[in-house]
Order: C-alpha cells, then sequence, then structure tokens
C-alpha cells in the first residue's frame, strides 16, 4: 500500500520500432541523384497512475522520412552539391495526455492532449571549389529549414500565488535561412 496515495505516481512504458530504409545512387552524365527514404512504425503504449487518475495511452505511428541528394560537376574541381529532407519527430506519449501533476505544488506541470508532431523540411546548397595554388579549397553553404509545429515548454508564473505552470505546446512555424 502507498503511505500517500495523492502523491504517488507509477508509470510504465513500452515501446516497440520497425523500420526499413531504402537508398540509390544514380549516375547522369555529370549528375549524382541519391535519392532515400526511411520507413518506420512505432508502437508506444503508457500507462500512468496518479493518485486518481488512472490512464492507458497507446499510439500507433508510421513516419515517413524522404531524402534527397544532388551532386552535379561542373569541371573537374568545381561542384554543386544540393540536398533536401523532411523529418517527423513525435511529441513525447505522457506530453500528450490530460493530466496535472501538482507533486510539487509550487511548480505544477500538466499534459496537453492537442500537441502535435513536429515536421522539418530542410533544404541546403553548398559550392565546392578546389584551387591548385597551395591546395586551398573555397565553400559556399546556403542552408533552410522550416520547422512545423516545433514543441516547446510554455512556462507561466503566477505572482500572487508563487506558482509555476509548465505545459508542452506547439509553436508558430519558424523559419531559419543561412548558414
Amino acid at each position: 500500500d502507498t503511505l500517500d496515495f495523492a502523491n504517488s505516481l507509477s508509470q510504465h512504458d513500452s515501446n516497440w520500432k520497425n523500420e526499413l530504409s531504402m537508398s540509390a545512387n544514380h549516375q547522369l552524365g555529370t549528375f549524382a541523384l541519391k535519392p532515400s527514404v526511411n520507413l518506420s512504425h512505432q508502437h508506444e503504449r503508457l500507462n500512468y497512475q496518479r493518485a486518481k487518475l488512472d490512464t492507458l495511452a497507446r499510439r500507433n505511428l508510421f513516419i515517413v522520412l524522404p531524402s534527397l541528394s544532388v551532386d552535379y560537376k561542373i569541371q573537374k574541381q568545381m561542384s554543386i552539391k544540393g540536398s533536401f529532407s523532411y523529418s517527423t519527430s513525435p511529441a513525447n506519449l505522457l506530453d500528450c495526455i490530460d493530466y496535472t501533476d501538482d507533486t510539487n505544488p509550487l511548480y505544477i506541470r500538466q499534459g496537453n492532449p492537442y500537441l502535435k508532431n513536429t515536421h522539418t523540411l530542410h533544404a541546403n546548397l553548398t559550392y565546392y571549389l578546389m584551387l591548385n595554388r597551395a591546395s586551398q579549397a573555397l565553400n559556399f553553404s546556403v542552408n533552410y529549414r522550416k520547422n512545423d509545429d516545433p514543441i516547446a515548454t510554455l512556462l507561466h508564473y503566477n505572482s500572487q500565488m508563487g506558482v509555476y505552470h509548465s505545459q508542452k505546446q506547439n509553436e508558430r512555424n519558424p523559419e531559419s535561412i543561412g548558414n
């Protein structure tokens, strides 16, 4: 028996994952194409018990992660390489259930049943040049990244009560261009 039932916690996780990866290399004259795809099936099970809350959550995820790389050889010592990838990152299953953890009354954690997976699009373009003099190399690179529904922790402080409330939420869609 538990001495402090209101503050007791029991959490059991069970996960399994199957992955299949496929890739190819195609040489088309001065172009080299390298497509690939990673297929993933993931099963998650969470048994979360805290005081009167007893939750059994299950989730099956099927995730496709495509990518493509293209190399173009302009001359013997000059080339351009471009790459593209798309990825999905699932939210933590515990963060996706509707719960309130007030074990520490000054720091209260809450779940968010509306939490979405994070999706990332990444593209890169790089120019390579080898100089004969002194074996010098020049590289110029540009990156682009767009995150859809990235997950962040929202922390709210109630100054009257002296209590922090914490909850994971999806942010707006930030983009970044640069190196």
